[in-house]
C-alpha cells in the first residue's frame, strides 16, 4: 500500500504523461485524414461513439487550419490542439463508457 504522501505525486505523474502524449499526437493532427478508417476485423464501436470522434477529428482539422491562417506560432497552435483534444477525448471516454 502507497503512503498518503506518494499518492498524490503518482497521480500527477500520470497526468503529467497524459499531457505530454497528448501534445506530442496533436503534433499530428494536421497530416491526419478527414474521414474514419475503416474498423479492423473483429472490432466494435457504437455508432454513436464513432460519429462523435469523426466530428472531433475533422473539428480539430480545420481549427489547426484556422490558427495558421490566423499567422498563430505552431506551437501555440499545437497546445490549443492538445488541449481541445483532451476534452473530445474526455467526451468520448465518457459516452463509450456509458
Amino acid at each position: 500500500m502507497q503512503s498518503p504522501s506518494t499518492k498524490g505525486t503518482d497521480i500527477f505523474v500520470a497526468a503529467r504523461f497524459v499531457s505530454i502524449c497528448n501534445v506530442e499526437a496533436a503534433w499530428h493532427v494536421p497530416a491526419s485524414s478527414r474521414d474514419p478508417k475503416p474498423l479492423a476485423p473483429g472490432q466494435e464501436v457504437a455508432p454513436a461513439v464513432r460519429r462523435h470522434a469523426a466530428k472531433c477529428n475533422r473539428r480539430l482539422i480545420d481549427r489547426r487550419e484556422a490558427m495558421a491562417a490566423a499567422g498563430k506560432r505552431p506551437c501555440v497552435a499545437n497546445c490549443a490542439t492538445a488541449r481541445e483534444m483532451a476534452c473530445w477525448v474526455w467526451a468520448i471516454a465518457g459516452m463509450a463508457a456509458a
